[in-house]
């Protein structure tokens, strides 16, 4: 029997760190030693009261750890390898399945409860021994299992899963040279955007955000202006830089706070023949006000994205690699397992950008 220490949450704001039995190792499955968690907006939903659970949970989905151990059946992976974690296992029957939209699976498994039905991660993964990240070590099926390269640490390879949910978001917008992109948000998320966008040969790419700091680091990123939403003048600012049309692309990665207000904007502010991502989540869960005319007469697209699909990982493998030093600044401030509590309630708070948890 195999057992680990974990951050349990059993509801609101209730962190428990907890001995747990993850079982035995089945053939087809690995042990991760765990290195790195990264915080999610979804775990922070959780934490918050936002989502009802059915019992105690191990969240975490963005992790990066070394196998420790590895089933009888397994191949493709063994002890001390470096790596991170696919993050969803689908059901690979579903009509959603069938029509290769893995991550709308009816029947969705997420990594630490991150996408699909938490009572069928509660059920389906927990009573297999399998949790999340935010424990000594992780149990998971062989096909969840992506090698790091040796360019990439183990301190940052957890931030593979959200580089990879950003490279589908942007691939969905259909980038390219001669179009020009505004993202709402230069948090970690909108800065991963920042750098996905470079990579797909945009060539102006216009951030909105309010912290000093964060558009600082935009501008260092490679952002063609970091603009204050709180200037009077903001949005001429963005049309001026768009020749008078506005922004190909629109991507809104910002806080939950300011998610609604964003999207309205967007399609105030898009180009003909636009297309706008709803990239944030929001909760609570807030409407927003649009006027119809604007998307139809403007030939608006509006589309959100959540997740990846299994090529994106190594994509975003290959962009962390050509983009390593603006990666690594990503993560901050780092946390102890037995300081999971304190991880969260640091989430969002000025100064923060991926908080992280280390059991080391």
């Amino acid at each position: 029997m195999i057992t680990t220490r974990a951050a349990l949450l059993y509801g609101e704001r209730d962190l428990r760190i907890e001995d747990v039995s993850l079982g035995v190792l089945e053939g087809d499955q690995v042990l991760v030693k765990v290195n790195t968690t990264t915080l999610c907006p979804t775990d922070l939903r959780k934490y918050l009261g936002y989502a009802e659970i059915p019992g105690p949970i191990i969240l975490g989905h963005e992790i990066s750890g070394v196998v420790e151990e590895a089933g009888e059946s397994v191949s493709s992976t063994g002890s001390g390898d470096r790596v991170a974690i696919y993050s969803i296992l689908p059901c690979g029957l579903c009509r959603y399945c069938r029509r290769y939209m893995p991550e709308l699976c009816d029947n969705l498994i997420g990594i630490g409860g991150s996408a699909g039905s938490i009572k069928r991660y509660y059920e389906g993964f927990l009573s297999r021994g399998i949790g999340g990240g935010l424990a000594d070590y992780i149990k998971v099926p062989e096909k969840l299992v992506v090698k790091l390269p040796p360019q990439i640490s183990l301190d940052y390879g957890s931030l593979i899963e959200p580089l990879a949910n950003v490279i589908r978001g942007q691939s969905m917008c259909d980038p390219g040279p001669g179009k020009t992109e505004l993202i709402f948000g230069a948090g970690p998320i909108g800065l991963m955007h920042l750098i996905a966008a470079r990579s797909m040969g945009i060539g102006d790419v216009i951030v909105v955000e309010p912290l000093d700091e964060r558009r600082k680091m935009a501008e260092e990123f490679g952002a063609t202006a970091s603009i204050n939403p709180g200037e009077e003048d903001f949005r001429e600012e963005i049309r001026e830089i768009t020749d008078g049309v506005g922004p190909d692309i629109i991507v809104v990665a910002t806080g939950w706070g300011a998610q609604a207000k964003c999207s309205e904007l967007a399609v105030e502010l898009a180009a003909k023949g636009g297309v706008i991502n709803i990239f944030a989540a929001t909760y609570p869960k807030r409407l927003i006000s649009i006027d119809p005319n604007d998307v139809h007469y403007k030939e608006l697209r509006i589309i959100g994205s959540f997740d990846h699909r299994p090529w994106n990982y190594y994509e975003a493998i290959d962009l962390m690699v050509k983009n390593y030093d603006k990666i690594r600044r990503l993560i901050y401030p780092r946390f102890r397992l037995t300081d999971a509590k304190e991880a969260f309630e640091s989430y969002g708070k000025k100064g923060s950008m991926k908080v992280a948890v280390e059991p080391k």
